[in-house]
């Protein structure tokens, strides 16, 4: 992590060219004053905290609201949970194609607000207009994230007593009561931690703006990462781009029901009435997840004029394998299927391997700077991937390993976003093992290394359908 992030601030000094990687003559801080002078990256400023401030209290609400609503004794709760996760394992381009095509102006969506509801003459421009576009953008990452949050919400709400929900029932709290003043209190921690990898990840928006707005119209749907790739792979400025991306890593330096106790037949009809009010939006909410995935699924099974028919049809009647043939009989797919099974396969031995070590060794040696180098270490959590790719670009290069499986795996084995979330939730594993003397209670224990456990396959789980 350190060799790039010189490099990158020294090649910010500099009018360094993706057309001539061996001259990069000394310009000083004229990339800096480039940057605080272009218009493009306010406006990507301004697109990152509208993408933040609707898609991080989106995830949020939504997850929990869900994760509260599982982790009650319901019928059919592993189905529930499956059907809310499988966003979270489906890869961001596909989902960016879906969300595109669903939002398109001849699309699902203009379509049942023109011609179903009747709520509109014309078609809605989502994806020109810069504000529906980011609205729209802002929805993809709710639908992608809200399992991930759902998932971290279960977890923590495993370890709230129910002693606690017991003694506030007998005294005639109500469920809402109950959420205010227990649950939400006992997971404040889960909440914090939550926010926080949230956050970062709406400053490390990038493939679904790529796909689905292309930064459109005009540049209005920018963010900063995109503007960043633009100018370092479009406009071939990398001096300019490793400017911009210490920009992207600093961005803070830029500018009730009553309280009488129901029995008998009453606390019946309302415990019927409370199940019925969680069955509801949990189902409406399990089709709203799995509709982008069915729709993916129809279209592949739809030849490609019946695919672009207005109005648009989930399932038609002229269904065929024939995409499917054709992907499985062209020339490249075998070597296609492989390359990615190969890196993906690779570069999560690389990284489950690297983190198991580095939390071996933190949790169980004491050496000098380990609190200094540890801080180093979870500090990167806040630096976006996609800002070293300049370094790492040059690097595999000078190395000779660029259109190499060697090149691929090295830098998705040395993504921050891989390698240390995932030794994040080994360390804790690590720790939770090591140090026996904060717990006093040996279930508490085990129940807590085996969520710690749960987290880490959820992220390498992740972190697969991404690198495939």
């Amino acid at each position: 992590m350190l060799y790039p992030l010189v490099r990158n601030l020294l090649y910010s000094f500099t009018d360094f060219r993706l057309t001539d990687l061996r001259d990069a003559p000394f310009v000083g801080l004229d990339n800096y004053g480039r940057v605080l002078s272009d218009p493009v990256f306010w406006i990507s400023i301004r697109n990152v905290l509208i993408y933040g401030a609707i898609s991080v209290p989106g995830q949020i609400v939504a997850g929990f609201a869900v994760a509260f609503a599982l982790h009650r004794r319901i019928a059919g709760v592993r189905l529930f949970r499956t059907l809310y996760f499988l966003p979270v394992i489906t890869s961001w381009v596909v989902a960016s194609l879906i969300f595109k095509f669903i939002f398109t102006d001849r699309g699902l969506l203009n379509y049942v607000l023109s011609d179903v509801l009747h709520l509109s003459d014309e078609p809605v421009n989502w994806l020109g207009t810069p504000m529906y576009a980011m609205i729209v953008l802002s929805l993809l990452g709710i639908w992608k994230g809200a399992g991930w949050v759902m998932v971290m919400y279960l977890a923590a709400l495993q370890n709230v007593p129910k002693d606690l929900y017991e003694a506030a029932s007998i005294d005639g709290a109500t469920v809402a009561q109950s959420v205010r003043y227990i649950t939400l209190p006992a997971i404040r921690e889960m909440t914090g931690f939550v926010q926080i990898m949230l956050i970062i990840g709406a400053f490390n928006v990038f493939t679904s703006v790529y796909l689905v707005t292309d930064g459109g119209p005009l540049n209005q749907t920018e963010v900063m990462l995109t503007w960043m790739y633009r100018q370092a792979f479009g406009n071939y400025d990398l001096g300019y781009a490793s400017a911009l991306s210490f920009f992207i890593r600093h961005p803070d330096r830029i500018a009730d029901l009553g309280s009488v106790s129901p029995d008998g037949e009453e606390r019946d009809m309302r415990k019927g009435i409370l199940r019925f009010a969680v069955y509801v939006p949990l189902i409406a909410g399990a089709l709203l997840s799995l509709y982008p995935l069915l729709f993916m699924l129809s279209t592949s099974l739809q030849p490609m004029t019946v695919v672009f028919e207005y109005p648009p049809k989930l399932f038609s009647g002229s269904m065929t394998w024939s995409n499917f043939e054709a992907a499985w009989t062209s020339r490249n797919f075998s070597l296609y299927l492989f390359n990615s099974l190969f890196v993906t396969a690779s570069s999560l031995l690389v990284i489950a391997l690297l983190s198991s070590l580095l939390a071996f060794a933190y949790s169980r040696f004491a050496f000098v700077g380990k609190r200094l180098s540890f801080a180093l270490l979870m500090s990167s959590l806040v630096i976006p991937g996609l800002t070293l790719v300049i370094p790492q670009f040059v690097m595999m290069h000078q190395l000779g390993l660029n259109d190499s499986f060697g090149g691929l795996i090295t830098v998705y084995a040395s993504r921050r976003d891989s390698v240390y979330d995932v030794s994040a939730e080994r360390l804790l594993r690590f720790d939770l093992q090591g140090d026996r003397r904060i717990y006093r209670d040996r279930r508490r224990l085990q129940l807590d290394a085996v969520l710690a456990n749960d987290r880490a396959v959820v992220q390498t789980g992740v972190r697969a359908g991404d690198y495939i």
